[in-house]
């Protein structure tokens, strides 16, 4: 059963989902999403993300930059960051899915180029 299956029964079983538990599933949905990307802390502090990798591409990180513009900086001393501002009344969940969602694409982009050029 998925995301979307699970949503799908408790909508017919108690109807509309408070907002609360609609971001619970949007929170549990990020955390799974970072974790399949070595992503060992997400942290939301003065309308700033900040990302912490344990193990990512430095070249995917990269790619992230024009993305984003001037609103993200990368930290490679130590452990990988990310850090993504936010633009003011920006969703922060739908913002950190879509960064963990670009950079899956370009870690997975990247590992193809790998295989090719092999």
């Amino acid at each position: 059963m998925d995301a979307d299956d699970l949503t799908d029964e408790l909508l017919d079983r108690f109807g509309d989902l408070p907002r609360s538990v609609e971001n619970l599933f949007k929170v549990a949905l990020l955390r799974a999403q970072a974790q399949k990307l070595f992503c060992e802390s997400i942290k939301e502090q003065k309308g700033k993300v900040t990302f912490v990798f344990t193990s990512v591409s430095h070249e995917a990180l990269l790619l992230l930059s024009p993305v984003y513009a001037s609103r993200l900086s990368l930290s490679f001393s130590g452990k990988c960051g990310v850090t993504l501002i936010l633009k003011e009344k920006e969703n922060v969940l739908t913002q950190c899915s879509d960064l963990l969602h670009h950079l899956k694409e370009f870690t997975l982009a990247e590992e193809k180029g790998k295989e090719e050029t092999k």
